[in-house]
């Protein structure tokens, strides 16, 4: 398998979903399948800026030292061909691994599996889809790419299609399968919905879009930007995380025909440890200081709360098919999430829920106010006991001490000098990079 290629990108992706790690030559390969590859340990939490994270833990207190990438050969695939590798370079999605041979806590990946795993105990598996929202601009002249505000053009798709199709074969080609392409309501903005995955798949598939989209428009002269809300008076870019539970026999937990909606019961506790958690999986769901220019606008969350088919609830019931499909969407992720804590967030906050058998409320009803700053849902997080200890003391930590120090800190004034053109600048220019 390794004599395929003639070196291969380690990747892990970070707290802001940037694929970071090492290129390495194939002579290496087998050895660091066998014990990794080492890098700094706070490689997943530097700022969007590359600001180096210098956390005691990672810093004073462990001497800045590494941590292993630890390839998972199953992700195994060819580097994007835009990159320009001609075939030569392979692509491999990593774990991070403590020198002593156990796995790194505060990985997001590793997040994401553990509450995976928690599901298997219960006889269960996720599958998953995401929806994701991006700008594309030129790189020089700022110019919108394709169309200047049109929602779902076919004129539009029609006059890109050959770019279009270009970047679906590309994708394609690296086993990233996208099910939708549409314009979406902003200049210059596109929606595209991902194959149905499941477990790990899922957000390995969304992450690998989201950065091989952004090599692929950035050899032809553009940037795609996952940025949340890049003009701060325009239309907001989300990151909507579709998923269904099934058991063990293939069968939908989520599906009951004979109950209301056809949700069955477990899928009303699972709803309802959503609800219940919502203020605390805020941060995680949209994790930097720009996303709460989406939160609380117009067809974007403000509340916790649920409905059938509502897209202006926070949680949308989807039932398809006359009943015969059945699952959730989480709406409350912006396009500047890292798909596995969505993904760790939204099954800790639902086992808790099936776990306690909380009871669902009504429909279209608030249950809460959701967090309308970074640092209010920073706090949230960090009160809510429960998902704390289901994700990890480690990830909470770190994606809290990242957040404050790298945006909360330099942006906290953003109320009283938002309409200051010097800070627009300052401020665009960091998120841009989402």
């Amino acid at each position: 398998m390794t004599d395929s290629f003639d070196y291969f990108e380690l990747v892990v992706y970070d707290v802001h979903c940037v694929q970071r790690g090492r290129m390495l030559a194939r002579r290496r390969m087998d050895r660091t399948i066998r014990d990794g590859l080492g890098i700094y340990t706070g490689v997943c939490y530097f700022g969007m800026l590359d600001e180096p994270n210098v956390h005691p833990k990672f810093g004073e207190l462990a001497n800045y030292s590494n941590s292993n990438l630890k390839p998972d050969m199953s992700t195994l695939t060819r580097s994007l061909k835009s990159a320009g590798g001609q075939g030569r370079v392979g692509h491999v999605i990593c774990n991070l691994e403590l020198l002593n041979g156990k796995p790194d806590m505060s990985c997001p990946r590793i997040a994401a599996q553990n509450q995976i795993s928690k599901l298997a105990e219960l006889g269960l598996t996720i599958k998953s889809s995401s929806e994701i929202e991006f700008d594309i601009r030129n790189t020089e002249t700022n110019e919108d790419f394709g169309h200047t505000a049109q929602w779902a053009s076919i004129n539009i798709v029609e006059d890109q299609q050959a770019i279009i199709l270009e970047l679906l074969d590309e994708l394609s080609d690296i086993n990233v399968n996208v099910d939708t392409f549409q314009t979406e309501a902003g200049p210059g903005q596109y929606e595209i919905t991902m194959d149905i995955a499941e477990g790990i798949k899922g957000p390995d598939s969304t992450a690998r879009f989201k950065n091989a989209s952004k090599t692929f428009f950035r050899k032809r002269g553009y940037t795609a930007s996952y940025m949340t809300k890049v003009d701060l008076n325009g239309i907001s870019s989300g990151m909507h995380f579709n998923h269904s539970l099934w058991t063990n026999d293939g069968l939908n937990a989520f599906k009951d025909p004979s109950q209301p909606e056809n949700l069955s019961e477990l899928g009303r506790h699972w709803l309802a440890g959503l609800l219940h958690h919502a203020p605390g999986i805020t941060a995680m769901c949209s994790p930097t200081v720009n996303c709460y220019r989406r939160v609380g606008s117009p067809w974007a969350p403000t509340y916790s709360n649920w409905g059938v088919q509502n897209r202006m609830a926070t949680y949308r019931l989807k039932v398809e098919g006359h009943g015969r499909n059945v699952y959730l969407e989480n709406r409350l992720a912006s396009a500047a999430s890292n798909p596995y804590l969505v993904l760790a967030c939204t099954v800790a906050a639902g086992l808790d829920g099936i776990k306690r058998k909380l009871e669902l409320p009504k429909a279209d009803t608030n249950a809460a106010v959701l967090p309308n700053d970074l640092d209010s849902a920073l706090t949230a997080l960090e009160a809510d006991t429960v998902l704390v200890e289901a994700l990890g003391e480690d990830v909470v930590k770190h994606f809290v001490y990242a957040k404050r120090c790298f945006e909360v800190e330099k942006f906290k004034k953003i109320s009283d000098c938002s309409e200051d053109v010097k800070f627009k600048e300052e401020y665009k220019t960091y998120f841009y990079k989402a």
